[in-house]
Protein backbone atom coordinates (compact mmCIF):
# COMPACT_ATOMS: atom_id res chain seq x y z
CA UNK A 1 0.00 0.00 0.00
CA UNK A 2 0.78 3.07 -0.94
CA UNK A 3 1.34 5.79 2.53
CA UNK A 4 0.39 4.99 5.95
CA UNK A 5 -0.85 1.63 7.03
CA UNK A 6 -4.73 1.35 7.91
CA UNK A 7 -4.87 0.83 11.70
CA UNK A 8 -2.81 4.37 12.30
CA UNK A 9 -4.04 6.03 9.48
CA UNK A 10 -8.07 5.54 10.16
CA UNK A 11 -7.59 7.04 13.38
CA UNK A 12 -6.53 10.33 11.42
CA UNK A 13 -10.16 12.52 12.77
CA UNK A 14 -11.41 13.18 9.49
CA UNK A 15 -9.59 11.58 7.11
CA UNK A 16 -10.88 8.45 4.61
CA UNK A 17 -8.41 5.76 4.05
CA UNK A 18 -6.92 6.37 0.64
CA UNK A 19 -4.95 3.70 -1.15
CA UNK A 20 -4.05 5.06 -5.34
CA UNK A 21 -1.76 2.71 -5.20
CA UNK A 22 -0.71 -1.02 -4.90
CA UNK A 23 2.29 -3.07 -4.79
CA UNK A 24 3.23 -6.82 -3.89
CA UNK A 25 6.67 -6.99 -2.30
CA UNK A 26 8.33 -10.31 -1.50
CA UNK A 27 10.75 -10.82 1.47
CA UNK A 28 12.13 -14.16 2.56
CA UNK A 29 10.37 -15.03 5.84
CA UNK A 30 13.81 -16.65 7.01
CA UNK A 31 14.90 -12.97 6.94
CA UNK A 32 12.11 -11.49 8.74
CA UNK A 33 11.33 -13.70 11.15
CA UNK A 34 7.99 -12.86 12.94
CA UNK A 35 6.56 -10.14 11.16
CA UNK A 36 3.94 -7.41 13.69
CA UNK A 37 3.72 -4.06 11.99
CA UNK A 38 4.46 -2.89 8.48
CA UNK A 39 4.22 0.75 7.21
CA UNK A 40 5.06 2.24 3.89
CA UNK A 41 6.74 5.10 2.94
CA UNK A 42 8.17 7.04 -0.46
CA UNK A 43 11.67 5.83 1.21
CA UNK A 44 10.79 1.89 1.42
CA UNK A 45 8.72 -0.59 3.68
CA UNK A 46 9.51 -0.32 6.95
CA UNK A 47 9.27 -3.87 8.77
CA UNK A 48 9.00 -4.07 12.62
CA UNK A 49 9.61 -8.04 13.47
CA UNK A 50 11.37 -10.57 15.86
CA UNK A 51 13.90 -12.52 14.34
CA UNK A 52 13.91 -16.35 14.42
CA UNK A 53 17.08 -18.72 14.64
CA UNK A 54 17.66 -21.43 12.82
CA UNK A 55 15.96 -23.84 15.54
CA UNK A 56 12.94 -21.27 15.74
CA UNK A 57 13.86 -20.02 19.07
CA UNK A 58 12.73 -16.10 19.39
CA UNK A 59 15.67 -13.40 19.06
CA UNK A 60 15.71 -9.84 19.57
CA UNK A 61 13.15 -7.00 18.07
CA UNK A 62 13.84 -5.29 15.13
CA UNK A 63 12.74 -2.49 12.67
CA UNK A 64 14.24 -2.95 8.95
CA UNK A 65 14.05 -0.66 6.29
CA UNK A 66 13.65 -2.36 2.96
CA UNK A 67 14.91 -1.33 -0.10
CA UNK A 68 12.16 0.58 -1.94
CA UNK A 69 14.08 -0.16 -5.29
CA UNK A 70 13.98 -4.43 -4.62
CA UNK A 71 11.64 -5.32 -1.51
CA UNK A 72 13.43 -8.58 -0.83
CA UNK A 73 16.35 -6.81 0.53
CA UNK A 74 16.82 -5.18 3.81
CA UNK A 75 18.20 -1.70 2.97
CA UNK A 76 19.26 -0.84 7.11
CA UNK A 77 17.85 -2.35 9.84
CA UNK A 78 17.86 -1.67 14.03
CA UNK A 79 18.46 -4.18 16.26
CA UNK A 80 17.22 -3.72 19.78
CA UNK A 81 18.60 -5.29 23.10
CA UNK A 82 16.96 -8.79 24.75
CA UNK A 83 15.32 -6.03 27.25
CA UNK A 84 12.92 -5.13 24.74
CA UNK A 85 9.17 -6.34 25.26
CA UNK A 86 7.90 -4.29 21.65
CA UNK A 87 8.52 -1.64 19.24
CA UNK A 88 5.70 -0.18 17.64
CA UNK A 89 5.07 2.76 15.79
CA UNK A 90 4.21 6.09 17.05
CA UNK A 91 1.98 8.40 15.17
CA UNK A 92 3.45 8.02 11.21
CA UNK A 93 1.11 10.11 9.28
CA UNK A 94 2.97 11.01 6.17
CA UNK A 95 4.39 8.58 3.49
CA UNK A 96 7.05 11.21 3.19
CA UNK A 97 8.26 12.06 6.62
CA UNK A 98 11.68 12.22 7.20
CA UNK A 99 11.99 10.63 10.26
CA UNK A 100 10.30 7.35 11.79
CA UNK A 101 8.11 7.70 14.83
CA UNK A 102 8.36 4.34 17.19
CA UNK A 103 8.21 3.69 20.84
CA UNK A 104 10.35 1.66 22.24
CA UNK A 105 8.59 -0.31 25.66
CA UNK A 106 10.95 -2.63 27.82
CA UNK A 107 10.47 -4.84 30.70
CA UNK A 108 13.69 -3.13 32.66
CA UNK A 109 12.84 0.71 32.21
CA UNK A 110 10.11 2.84 31.12
CA UNK A 111 8.79 3.38 27.49
CA UNK A 112 10.81 5.59 25.05
CA UNK A 113 9.51 7.54 22.12
CA UNK A 114 12.37 7.70 19.42
CA UNK A 115 12.18 9.94 16.01
CA UNK A 116 15.25 8.63 13.53
CA UNK A 117 15.81 10.00 10.63
CA UNK A 118 15.36 8.03 7.46
CA UNK A 119 19.16 9.42 6.58
CA UNK A 120 20.69 7.76 9.26
CA UNK A 121 18.90 4.75 9.73
CA UNK A 122 20.50 1.66 11.37
CA UNK A 123 22.79 3.96 12.88
CA UNK A 124 23.56 2.00 16.53
CA UNK A 125 20.90 3.05 18.85
CA UNK A 126 23.78 2.26 21.85
CA UNK A 127 21.62 4.86 24.13
CA UNK A 128 18.82 2.58 24.60
CA UNK A 129 21.22 -0.37 26.72
CA UNK A 130 20.94 2.19 29.46
CA UNK A 131 20.80 0.25 32.59
CA UNK A 132 17.14 -0.55 33.98
CA UNK A 133 15.88 -0.97 37.20
CA UNK A 134 14.86 -4.49 36.79
CA UNK A 135 17.37 -7.47 35.25
CA UNK A 136 15.71 -9.59 32.48
CA UNK A 137 16.72 -13.22 31.27
CA UNK A 138 15.36 -15.31 28.49
CA UNK A 139 15.24 -19.28 28.81
CA UNK A 140 13.33 -21.93 27.07
CA UNK A 141 10.99 -24.72 29.23
CA UNK A 142 11.01 -28.08 27.08
CA UNK A 143 7.47 -29.13 26.74
CA UNK A 144 6.73 -32.44 24.67
CA UNK A 145 8.03 -31.28 21.37
CA UNK A 146 8.56 -28.07 21.70
CA UNK A 147 10.73 -25.34 23.76
CA UNK A 148 8.68 -22.84 25.38
CA UNK A 149 9.89 -18.84 25.54
CA UNK A 150 9.99 -18.00 29.01
CA UNK A 151 10.98 -14.27 30.42
CA UNK A 152 12.27 -13.96 33.86
CA UNK A 153 12.17 -10.66 35.26
CA UNK A 154 13.35 -9.59 39.05
CA UNK A 155 15.33 -7.29 40.83
CA UNK A 156 19.55 -7.77 40.10
CA UNK A 157 19.73 -9.35 44.04
CA UNK A 158 17.08 -11.80 43.03
CA UNK A 159 17.47 -12.83 39.87
CA UNK A 160 19.11 -16.24 40.52
CA UNK A 161 18.14 -16.75 44.72
CA UNK A 162 15.35 -18.77 45.10
CA UNK A 163 12.23 -16.34 45.76
CA UNK A 164 8.24 -16.07 45.26
CA UNK A 165 7.32 -15.89 41.56
CA UNK A 166 4.44 -14.68 39.71
CA UNK A 167 4.01 -16.54 36.55
CA UNK A 168 1.84 -15.35 33.85
CA UNK A 169 0.28 -17.35 30.90
CA UNK A 170 -2.09 -16.56 28.24
CA UNK A 171 -2.00 -18.80 24.96
CA UNK A 172 -4.77 -17.89 22.76
CA UNK A 173 -5.86 -16.40 19.30
CA UNK A 174 -2.36 -16.02 18.44
CA UNK A 175 -1.73 -13.28 20.80
CA UNK A 176 1.40 -12.32 22.00
CA UNK A 177 1.66 -12.01 25.77
CA UNK A 178 3.24 -8.48 25.95
CA UNK A 179 4.16 -6.93 29.15
CA UNK A 180 6.05 -3.79 29.69
CA UNK A 181 7.44 -1.68 32.64
CA UNK A 182 4.62 0.07 32.51
CA UNK A 183 2.55 -3.01 32.60
CA UNK A 184 4.44 -5.31 34.91
CA UNK A 185 3.66 -5.80 38.84
CA UNK A 186 6.61 -3.49 39.91
CA UNK A 187 4.94 -3.06 43.47
CA UNK A 188 6.31 -7.24 43.64
CA UNK A 189 9.63 -6.95 41.91
CA UNK A 190 10.64 -4.60 44.63
CA UNK A 191 9.47 -7.01 47.13
CA UNK A 192 12.23 -9.34 45.39
CA UNK A 193 9.51 -11.58 43.42
CA UNK A 194 10.33 -12.88 40.00
CA UNK A 195 7.66 -12.24 37.12
CA UNK A 196 7.90 -15.19 35.07
CA UNK A 197 5.70 -14.78 30.88
CA UNK A 198 5.53 -18.31 29.66
CA UNK A 199 4.79 -17.85 25.92
CA UNK A 200 3.04 -20.60 25.32
CA UNK A 201 1.43 -22.58 22.29
CA UNK A 202 -1.25 -20.58 21.03
CA UNK A 203 0.14 -17.32 21.17
CA UNK A 204 1.92 -15.54 18.42
CA UNK A 205 5.21 -15.35 19.56
CA UNK A 206 6.99 -17.69 17.05
CA UNK A 207 4.79 -17.05 14.51
CA UNK A 208 1.70 -18.88 12.81
CA UNK A 209 2.67 -22.37 13.02
CA UNK A 210 3.43 -21.78 16.81
CA UNK A 211 -0.54 -20.59 17.38
CA UNK A 212 -1.75 -23.46 15.62
CA UNK A 213 0.07 -25.78 17.75
CA UNK A 214 -2.63 -24.57 20.47
CA UNK A 215 -5.51 -24.08 18.40
CA UNK A 216 -8.59 -26.38 18.26
CA UNK A 217 -7.73 -30.26 19.14
CA UNK A 218 -4.04 -28.92 19.90
CA UNK A 219 -5.44 -26.76 22.96
CA UNK A 220 -3.83 -29.13 25.65
CA UNK A 221 -0.79 -28.43 24.64
CA UNK A 222 -1.33 -24.41 26.27
CA UNK A 223 -2.14 -26.35 29.49
CA UNK A 224 0.70 -28.67 28.96
CA UNK A 225 3.43 -25.69 28.38
CA UNK A 226 2.18 -23.84 30.53
CA UNK A 227 3.04 -26.49 33.42
CA UNK A 228 5.90 -26.77 31.86
CA UNK A 229 6.80 -23.61 32.47
CA UNK A 230 6.08 -23.66 36.14
CA UNK A 231 8.04 -27.47 36.49
CA UNK A 232 11.22 -25.51 34.51
CA UNK A 233 11.41 -22.27 36.65
CA UNK A 234 11.64 -24.71 40.06
CA UNK A 235 13.89 -27.38 39.03
CA UNK A 236 15.96 -24.14 38.37
CA UNK A 237 15.68 -23.48 42.09
CA UNK A 238 14.09 -20.41 41.16
CA UNK A 239 10.91 -20.74 43.65
CA UNK A 240 8.97 -23.36 44.97
CA UNK A 241 5.66 -24.55 44.71
CA UNK A 242 4.91 -22.97 48.01
CA UNK A 243 5.78 -19.38 46.96
CA UNK A 244 4.42 -19.88 43.36
CA UNK A 245 1.20 -18.04 41.92
CA UNK A 246 -0.06 -18.08 38.66
CA UNK A 247 -1.65 -15.55 37.00
CA UNK A 248 -4.40 -15.06 33.90
CA UNK A 249 -6.76 -13.15 32.53
CA UNK A 250 -9.88 -13.37 30.06
CA UNK A 251 -9.61 -16.64 28.22
CA UNK A 252 -5.75 -17.56 29.61
CA UNK A 253 -7.85 -17.94 32.95
CA UNK A 254 -9.63 -21.40 31.73
CA UNK A 255 -6.13 -22.56 30.65
CA UNK A 256 -4.40 -21.79 33.89
CA UNK A 257 -7.55 -23.28 36.31
CA UNK A 258 -7.33 -26.74 33.89
CA UNK A 259 -3.43 -26.47 34.75
CA UNK A 260 -3.79 -25.89 38.06
CA UNK A 261 -6.02 -28.65 38.62
CA UNK A 262 -4.56 -31.00 36.76
CA UNK A 263 -1.52 -31.09 39.27
CA UNK A 264 -2.52 -30.12 42.34
CA UNK A 265 -0.31 -27.98 44.20
CA UNK A 266 2.17 -26.78 41.50
CA UNK A 267 1.61 -23.20 42.82
CA UNK A 268 0.26 -22.36 46.29
CA UNK A 269 -1.62 -19.23 44.13
CA UNK A 270 -3.67 -18.68 41.50
CA UNK A 271 -5.04 -15.23 40.38
CA UNK A 272 -8.20 -15.19 37.84
CA UNK A 273 -8.64 -11.98 36.36
CA UNK A 274 -12.37 -11.75 34.27
CA UNK A 275 -11.90 -15.50 33.17
CA UNK A 276 -13.44 -16.90 30.80
CA UNK A 277 -13.70 -20.36 32.63
CA UNK A 278 -17.45 -22.30 31.49
CA UNK A 279 -16.12 -23.42 28.52
CA UNK A 280 -19.23 -25.81 27.67
CA UNK A 281 -22.08 -23.38 28.28
CA UNK A 282 -20.19 -20.63 26.28
CA UNK A 283 -20.16 -22.45 23.55
CA UNK A 284 -23.79 -24.33 23.38
CA UNK A 285 -25.13 -20.21 23.21
CA UNK A 286 -24.94 -18.42 20.28
CA UNK A 287 -26.05 -15.42 21.17
CA UNK A 288 -22.71 -15.03 23.66
CA UNK A 289 -19.94 -12.56 22.12
CA UNK A 290 -17.51 -16.30 23.16
CA UNK A 291 -19.66 -18.38 21.54
CA UNK A 292 -19.94 -19.79 17.83
CA UNK A 293 -16.81 -17.21 16.44
CA UNK A 294 -14.97 -18.49 19.04
CA UNK A 295 -15.36 -22.64 18.28
CA UNK A 296 -12.08 -23.32 16.01
CA UNK A 297 -10.42 -22.06 18.83
CA UNK A 298 -11.59 -24.16 21.19
CA UNK A 299 -12.00 -27.45 18.38
CA UNK A 300 -15.86 -27.13 18.66
CA UNK A 301 -15.93 -26.41 15.03
CA UNK A 302 -15.61 -30.51 14.50
CA UNK A 303 -16.25 -33.78 16.23
CA UNK A 304 -12.94 -32.84 17.82
CA UNK A 305 -14.24 -30.72 20.52
CA UNK A 306 -12.59 -29.48 23.76
CA UNK A 307 -15.31 -30.36 25.89
CA UNK A 308 -12.09 -32.65 28.21
CA UNK A 309 -10.37 -28.88 28.82
CA UNK A 310 -12.46 -26.55 30.61
CA UNK A 311 -12.27 -26.69 34.86
CA UNK A 312 -16.19 -27.26 34.84
CA UNK A 313 -15.90 -30.82 33.34
CA UNK A 314 -14.63 -31.86 36.23
CA UNK A 315 -17.08 -31.65 39.44
CA UNK A 316 -16.36 -31.76 42.84
CA UNK A 317 -13.15 -30.19 42.79
CA UNK A 318 -11.21 -29.66 45.70
CA UNK A 319 -8.52 -26.87 45.23
CA UNK A 320 -5.08 -26.90 46.69
CA UNK A 321 -4.19 -23.47 45.70
CA UNK A 322 -5.83 -20.49 46.95
CA UNK A 323 -7.38 -18.59 44.18
CA UNK A 324 -8.45 -15.05 43.71
CA UNK A 325 -11.21 -13.90 40.93
CA UNK A 326 -11.42 -10.51 39.82
CA UNK A 327 -15.46 -10.39 38.34
CA UNK A 328 -16.86 -7.60 36.20
CA UNK A 329 -20.68 -6.95 36.32
CA UNK A 330 -20.76 -5.67 33.22
CA UNK A 331 -18.60 -7.97 31.57
CA UNK A 332 -19.90 -9.56 28.33
CA UNK A 333 -17.30 -11.44 26.87
CA UNK A 334 -16.81 -13.62 30.09
CA UNK A 335 -19.96 -13.18 31.99
CA UNK A 336 -20.32 -13.45 36.02
CA UNK A 337 -21.63 -16.66 35.88
CA UNK A 338 -18.12 -18.32 34.65
CA UNK A 339 -16.81 -17.55 37.92
CA UNK A 340 -19.91 -18.34 39.75
CA UNK A 341 -20.08 -21.59 38.17
CA UNK A 342 -16.48 -22.77 38.52
CA UNK A 343 -16.90 -21.57 41.86
CA UNK A 344 -19.64 -23.43 42.81
CA UNK A 345 -17.81 -26.47 41.23
CA UNK A 346 -14.99 -26.46 44.05
CA UNK A 347 -15.53 -28.38 47.53
CA UNK A 348 -13.26 -26.17 49.35
CA UNK A 349 -14.50 -22.96 48.73
CA UNK A 350 -13.18 -21.49 51.85
CA UNK A 351 -9.51 -21.13 49.55
CA UNK A 352 -12.00 -18.87 47.13
CA UNK A 353 -11.55 -15.39 47.00
CA UNK A 354 -13.65 -13.10 44.94
CA UNK A 355 -13.22 -9.35 43.66
CA UNK A 356 -16.88 -8.42 41.98
CA UNK A 357 -16.89 -5.06 40.39
CA UNK A 358 -20.02 -3.94 39.84
CA UNK A 359 -19.87 -0.82 36.86
CA UNK A 360 -16.73 -2.34 35.26
CA UNK A 361 -16.87 -4.45 31.70
CA UNK A 362 -13.92 -6.48 30.07
CA UNK A 363 -11.28 -3.81 30.44
CA UNK A 364 -12.62 -2.34 32.84
CA UNK A 365 -9.75 -2.95 35.50
CA UNK A 366 -8.76 0.03 37.91
CA UNK A 367 -5.66 0.73 40.13
CA UNK A 368 -7.30 0.13 43.78
CA UNK A 369 -8.71 -3.66 41.75
CA UNK A 370 -5.12 -4.00 40.67
CA UNK A 371 -3.63 -3.06 44.85
CA UNK A 372 -6.23 -5.55 45.78
CA UNK A 373 -4.81 -8.27 44.04
CA UNK A 374 -1.44 -7.89 44.73
CA UNK A 375 -2.25 -7.58 48.24
CA UNK A 376 -4.02 -11.17 48.14
CA UNK A 377 -0.26 -12.53 46.56
CA UNK A 378 1.51 -10.42 49.01
CA UNK A 379 -0.68 -11.89 52.07
CA UNK A 380 -1.60 -8.83 53.37
CA UNK A 381 -5.42 -9.52 54.33
CA UNK A 382 -5.76 -5.82 55.67
CA UNK A 383 -6.06 -4.95 51.40
CA UNK A 384 -7.85 -7.89 50.14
Amino acid sequence: RSGINAEYGNKIPGSKPSYPKTETFYAHPENLGVIHEIEAFDRGIVVYHTTLDSSGNRGNHRVSLLDPDDYSKTKSMIQFPADVSLVSPNSNTSPDQTHLKICVHSYTKPVKQLSIPFSKFGVSRGRLISRGRYEMITDTAPSGEANVPITIIANEDSLTECTPCLFISYGCYGENLFYSWETLPRELLDKNWKVVLCHVRGGGELGRNWYLQGVGSNKENCVLDTLNSIKHVQSLNLTTPSTSTLHASSSGALIAARAAQSVPGIVSKMVLRFPFLDLNTAMSDPSLPLSSEEKEEWGFDSGDSGMGLGPLDFQGIISDSDVFITVAGKDRRAPSWHAANYVASIVNREKVFVNFLGDADHTGFSEEADTVETSFMLDDRSKS
